[in-house]
């Protein structure tokens, strides 16, 4: 079996999903994760979770050193941009791995060995995203070849030296154009790693295998899943993996404190609940919406004067 290790740089303080993100790797032992951070270990973490003490100035120093750029990162969410490079960045974590990694946190898992047979194993690239390198997971085979192939940018160096966010790992910001354009037909603003890889796909330089088999919003009536491991929406479709960035944005979307993450629970809209709750799920959704209604109503009070007092600012190279 391929030896497969997901690499996740983390700073600032852990989040109160993190024992449902170590739930997810503990049923998944097919993947070994790997923090990098200067948080305290926290506890009961599985055995194929690794961490490793480490600090952005370190990351930068390591970019220096073995990429020769002169990168500034000053906050944790520029890690964004560099996750293509980290099979170079932090080569000596990955030595004795067939595939190396870059994900979140904020990401439930299903079963993942449905999606990583020995098929899909035998390509360079592995993303959960259809038209796009997923950020909530991609994986790279471990080799000079392909661990070099974010380079081809000719963007690469300034993206890496600019303490700008540019979704440098994804597709620049262009979400409307990717899922309704060939990404040929895109005139990004900037390069990113979806085209690279895209390019070198088409040339037959390496083997890509794409798949829309993450969940990223939850409608109103839909639900989620997690039985024995398994990860299924209401219809029994099911999915490798559930990344929350569309629903905890939402203030009201509730992350549970169990003593124990259950082998049995549900996901909707509003947060998670066990079996039991679930069937109250109604009533419960609406009281968490009343409870923070004054809250929300402040965010977008907020993003109203932000919209018509500030001045536009765009990321430029």
């Amino acid at each position: 079996m391929k030896r497969i290790c997901i690499i996740l740089p983390y700073f600032g303080q852990w989040p109160p999903y993190l024992e449902l993100f170590l739930d997810g790797c503990r049923r998944n032992p097919i993947v070994n994760v790997l923090f990098l951070t200067d948080l305290k270990r926290p506890r009961n973490v599985p055995d194929n979770v690794f961490f490793q003490s480490m600090t952005i100035d370190e990351i930068n120093k390591s970019i220096r050193d073995r990429l020769g750029f002169d990168s500034r990162i000053s906050h944790p969410y520029k890690l964004c941009d560099i996750k293509p490079a980290y099979g170079m960045i932090f080569r000596e974590f990955i030595q004795d791995f067939d595939y190396w990694g870059y994900g979140d946190i904020d990401v439930v898992y299903g079963d993942l060995s449905k999606w990583l047979t020995s098929n899909t194993l035998s390509c360079d690239i592995i993303s959960f995203r259809k038209k796009w390198l997923s950020g909530s997971l991609t994986l790279i085979r471990n080799s000079d070849s392909v661990n070099q192939l974010f380079l081809e940018s000719p963007d690469v160096k300034r993206v890496f030296e600019s303490p700008d966010h540019f979704e440098f790992d994804e597709v620049s910001r262009c979400w409307f154009q990717i899922r309704t354009m060939p990404i040929e037909e895109i005139s990004f603003p900037y390069d990113n790693f979806t085209r690279v890889v895209h390019d070198a796909s088409k040339k037959g330089r390496v083997r890509v295998r794409l798949g829309d088999y993450a969940k990223e919003s939850i409608p109103s009536q839909e639900y989620l899943l997690i039985n024995e491991g398994r990860l299924v929406d209401q219809n029994g479709t099911e999915y490798a993996y559930y990344h929350f960035i569309t629903e905890k944005r939402k203030r009201y979307f509730y992350y549970p404190k169990w003593p124990k993450v259950p082998a049995k629970y549900v996901i909707d809209c509003t947060g998670f609940y066990t079996l039991e709750g679930f069937k109250h799920r109604k009533i419960a959704g609406i009281l968490r919406k009343i409870r923070w209604m004054p809250l929300v109503f402040v965010d977008v009070l907020r993003r109203v004067k932000r919209k018509f007092s500030t001045p536009r600012q765009e990321l430029t190279l």
